[in-house]
């Protein structure tokens, strides 16, 4: 599932025991919970809906904000 707004900011894909959410951010971000990065895309696994926190929710808006700009 892609997330799209002017230009595509994220993607969701499923995988057997996780979510994997692509975020394109505007700056390269150093967190542990990204198990990799290509350029500016940031991968997370989501393993259930407490993995996505108040970081996530501001990755997830600056994802949206870069992509509008």
């Amino acid at each position: 599932m892609f997330l799209k707004s002017d230009r595509k900011f994220a993607e969701v894909r499923p995988k057997y025991r996780w979510l994997s959410l692509e975020l394109a951010l505007p700056d390269v971000v150093e967190d542990e919970r990204f198990s990799r990065r290509m350029g500016r895309v940031h991968v997370l696994r989501l393993y259930g809906p407490d993995d996505v926190d108040d970081q996530v929710q501001e990755w997830l808006a600056q994802a949206y904000l870069y992509a509008t700009d």
